[in-house]
């Protein structure tokens, strides 16, 4: 750079504030590179801090407009009068101006965070988010440092101002030591308890889904682990793993999982699986290169990965983008401000749609990149003098919350700090107890990111031991509170919410709360949620028309039997249930319900479930019949009116036996069957039994239930049954 480009930088520090973007971004790369031009920054920024310290404390007086009025007002002789009254009106439209910025310039001051001179420069945002809640609402006002007594004892006061504390929050965290056991704990430190221990180690870390159900761990294969206490589900058996679980990562929607495989001969795999249609997974092999998951865009029909050298260097590489179906999208990971910048701490921006991670100059300045994945352009997030060890985004990605490298002092703590990406000024938060600790995870909003709740985990001590339990920071007030779990280091699967009032869990003791929750997760082939209600104790599957699978089948294997049948289908239970197996409920009570299914091509059909009733008094689905053919039968009347239109036709029809022709019947009607049925519309039609005599022991005149296929002879329709069933008589 030549002297005179560095002395037209050094000018624009003066008005550093009221530059334009480009500007801006090239006084930043100059920061991160030019010691003296970061000290005259501090040194503007100091000179304009003490200059707002010396304003009043109150408007300027009214009569200031006055006084300047007589003596800037030059005389106004030979001038027009209504000259004058324009310049005049100017004039003091001027003056009111010039009390309104004062008065914003004294209410900036008041509410202006602290900003500490030589850590942290301005930042240059092209594109700035939008702000969903103003820096001006955290509190710059010291406040103690993390207690060490238990968190439940601590009931910190609310500020005026700022929301009362809250404590819905669950927090579940895995022991790293020997990765074998699952806690969980709401973060007033109450209700801290084991949840699960496996029997050895794990090859990667689990993740817990974001609709806080299930816990996703690849041990042998694929599980998942329901959190209401229920035993884990093989989801994919190890013959169609092929490999070590090494990285788990769930769709927004919670209705897919991506994984990172391991295979046996050292190369890598991105597998996507989506809990629906019989588990279907699509495959992305990885010969080379080591794939660093970092996640899902916000439509969750594509996983992003960075594509490393290795498993232990991320400094260059690709970020790439896979959907299945579609040709694989690649972003070079190369920061572009130039060479020998050390990248690391790559993830992916809470919305999707962002790669974030850390890049240090070869002088020790950090950035926090900002990568759009829709067009790779890069922009600085965040940019500091000092190193930046660790950071964590806000949910709505409004804010960073991150940790410096400090300065040497008596005292050993990290200093942190909070960015508002619409301001982009820091403001220094708390420090946290002990050099090196890092910043772990921001748990969702409540009601917005700086109401919310920050995790934080100490650096380790000397001997390997962990200094102090972990914490949570709120950035609203600054409140912190304790985290005890009898560990010595965690790693945090995510976050979850006990269920809101306003939909409390259904009773399972309630058949219809049975059925309406069943409804709900058929109709959003949820599954995780229709898993709940699956037996562990077998299943039966039978496929219409063909024998049925006795068992004894698992409760995965009966997930991934009604999976399938939802595949591309809406569905709902009906609403009446069917009188094939009326309810029984004096146990072992045993109850079949249809499900209507509508496909994507508009057919419909149908399926049962067989839902059995414990000895608890509890409620589970048992068993499916499934491929039922669609029957809303129609009245027979119809059926004799246009019989072509319904031939070929399977339904469910109920109605009179009779062992003789009925009256409608015309006597020259061809006898198609061995009797006749007639329905609600008194419509008959001729019934012939497609295997051995289904009717014995029927009475003439009582009500059955028929299920067959309508078919035509001669021009006349009849009906091939395949099962005949009495009902019970009407009022026993």
């Amino acid at each position: 750079m030549t002297n005179a480009e560095h002395r037209h930088l050094r000018l624009l520090l003066a008005h550093y504030r009221e530059l334009d973007d480009p500007a801006r971004v090239a006084v930043d790369a100059h920061l991160l590179t030019c010691a003296d031009c970061r000290l005259a920054l501090a040194a503007y920024a100091e000179h304009e801090a003490l200059l707002l310290r010396s304003l009043p404390a109150r408007a300027p007086s009214p009569r200031l407009a006055a006084g300047l009025h007589r003596q800037l007002t030059p005389r106004h002789l030979g001038v027009p009068w209504y000259r004058r009254l324009g310049s005049e009106l100017v004039f003091a439209a001027g003056v009111a101006l010039l009390v309104l910025t004062f008065m914003g310039v004294i209410r900036l001051q008041q509410q202006r965070p602290q900003i500490t001179a030589g850590t942290a420069t301005p930042v240059s945002i092209v594109a700035p988010a939008a702000s969903a809640t103003p820096i001006a609402s955290i509190t710059t006002a010291p406040s103690a440092l993390v207690s060490p007594t238990p968190a439940a004892a601590q009931t910190p006061a609310a500020t005026p101002g700022t929301p009362a504390p809250t404590w819905p929050w669950l927090v579940y965290t895995l022991d790293t030591n020997n990765s074998r056991s699952l806690y969980t704990a709401r973060v007033d430190g109450s209700d801290t308890r084991l949840l699960h221990r496996w029997p050895t180690r794990l090859p990667g870390a689990p993740a817990l889904s974001l609709d806080g159900r299930w816990l996703a761990y690849g041990l042998d294969g694929l599980w998942l682990l329901p959190l209401n206490g229920e035993a884990a589900l093989n989801l994919l058996p190890p013959d169609r793993v092929n490999g070590q679980v090494t990285a788990l990562a769930w769709a927004p929607d919670s209705l897919a999982l991506a994984l990172v495989i391991q295979r046996p001969n050292g190369t890598y795999q991105v597998t996507i699986v989506r809990l629906q249609a019989d588990l279907p997974t699509d495959n992305f092999s990885f010969d080379q290169g080591y794939p660093r998951l970092l996640g899902w865009n916000a439509d969750a029909n594509t996983v992003l990965v960075l594509l490393s050298a290795n498993e232990q260097e991320d400094s260059s590489g690709q970020i790439q983008a896979l959907t299945p179906g579609q040709p694989v999208a690649s972003q070079p990971y190369l920061y572009e401000a130039g060479p020998n910048w050390r990248l690391h701490a790559p993830t992916l921006g809470p919305r999707g749609r962002s790669a974030y991670y850390l890049a240090d100059s070869p002088q020790g300045a950090s950035v926090l990149v900002r990568q759009d994945l829709s067009s790779g352009r890069q922009t600085i997030a965040l940019s500091a003098t000092l190193p930046i060890e660790s950071y964590v985004l806000a949910p709505d990605e409004d804010y960073v919350m991150y940790t410096v490298a400090a300065d040497k002092r008596t005292a050993r703590v990290t200093d942190v700090r909070l960015l508002a990406f619409a301001s982009g000024k820091p403001s220094a938060l708390t420090a946290l107890p002990g050099a090196g600790a890092r910043l772990l995870t921001w748990s969702p909003a409540i009601p917005n990111a700086l109401d919310a709740w920050v995790l934080w985990e100490p650096a380790l001590d000397t001997t390997g031991n962990a200094g102090q339990p972990l914490h949570l920071l709120r950035p609203s007030d600054q409140v912190s509170t304790t985290l005890s779990l009898p560990v010595s280091a965690l790693y945090v699967a995510g976050w979850r919410t006990a269920p809101p009032p306003a939909a409390p869990a259904a009773d399972e003791t309630n058949f219809d709360a049975v059925l309406a929750s069943l409804d709900r997760a058929l109709a959003e082939s949820d599954g995780p949620g229709l898993a709940h209600w699956l037996t562990d104790q077998g299943w039966v599957s039978c496929t219409y028309g063909q024998p049925c699978d006795q068992g004894p089948r698992t409760t995965a294997a009966g997930l991934a039997t009604l999976l399938r049948a939802l595949n591309g289908s809406q569905a709902r239970i009906e609403a009446q249930r069917l009188p094939v197996n009326p309810p029984d409920f004096q146990p072992p009570g045993e109850a079949t319900v249809l499900v209507r299914r509508q496909t994507n091509a508009g057919a419909s059909d149908s399926l049962h479930l067989y839902l059995h009733r414990r000895a608890d008094n509890t409620w589970r689905v048992v068993g499916a019949l499934l491929d039922i053919p669609y029957y809303d039968a129609p009245a027979l009347a119809d059926v004799r009116a246009a019989p072509a239109a319904f031939a070929g036709r399977e339904v469910v029809m109920t109605g009179a036996y009779l062992t003789s022709a009925a009256g409608d019947l015309p006597a020259d009607a061809p006898r198609l069957g061995q009797w006749v049925l007639r329905d609600s519309s008194g419509a008959s039609v001729w019934v012939r039994n497609a295997s051995a005599d289904l009717t014995q022991g029927l009475l003439d005149g009582s009500e059955v239930q028929v299920f067959g296929l309508l078919k035509m002879e001669q021009g006349w329709p009849f009906l091939e049954v395949r099962f005949v069933q009495a009902l019970p008589a009407a009022g026993s």
